[in-house]
């Protein structure tokens, strides 16, 4: 939307889109101020125009406003309008309707929060399930090795014995079976 007004406050001009936007036809509009109209509620606008007419310097303010019990949100551009000589005749003011762009911000930083959440909730789970991990990995670890180092140590006390050949030969083969054991184990620890 874009429209004007002179140093007192009162529409000069209105477009199409402000007639869209705000819902004032530009007949309806002129020569009224923008207060009367009560399209910017909660602005100081008159304190905004005349800072702009007294800098010289273009303001731009994102403006909230109640439509139909509905927040919109608004960018707007105030800039002067000068005249021949260089006198302030008044402003002219830009308002974009950012009310899609805003809720999309407001969806995204909710998403983003919940997204935060769920992998911090997820961090502690995995963090949970590694201690269960590691917590198991020592147990199986003991539990696996005591009764197979028992083995190893009492075919070790049988092999001073003296044995025959059929036993030494067995006990051969119980070695390279409890060494196999050993070395799976360690692997899979």
């Amino acid at each position: 939307a874009i429209m004007s007004v002179n140093n007192e406050g009162a529409i000069t001009s209105w477009n199409d889109s402000a007639e869209d936007l705000f819902g004032y036809s530009e007949k309806a509009a002129k020569g009224k101020t923008v207060d009367e109209l009560g399209i910017f509620q909660d602005v100081p606008l008159p304190d905004i125009l005349e800072q702009v007419a007294q800098s010289d310097i273009q303001q731009n303010v994102e403006i909230t406003v109640t439509k139909h019990a509905q927040p919109m949100y608004f960018y707007c551009s105030f800039s002067v309008i000068k005249g021949h000589a260089s006198d302030v005749n008044g402003v002219a003011i830009i308002a974009r309707d950012v009310t899609k762009e805003h809720n999309a911000e407001v969806k995204i930083k909710q998403a983003n929060a919940e997204l935060e959440a769920k992998v911090a909730s997820r961090t502690k789970e995995l963090q949970k399930t590694s201690h269960l991990k590691s917590a198991f990995i020592s147990s199986i670890s003991h539990e696996m090795r005591t009764p197979l180092n028992g083995i190893i140590g009492t075919l070790k006390l049988v092999r001073n014995e003296d044995l025959t050949d059929n036993q030494q030969r067995y006990l051969a083969m119980t070695e390279v079976s409890v060494n196999n054991l050993s070395a799976l184990i360690n692997d899979v620890l």
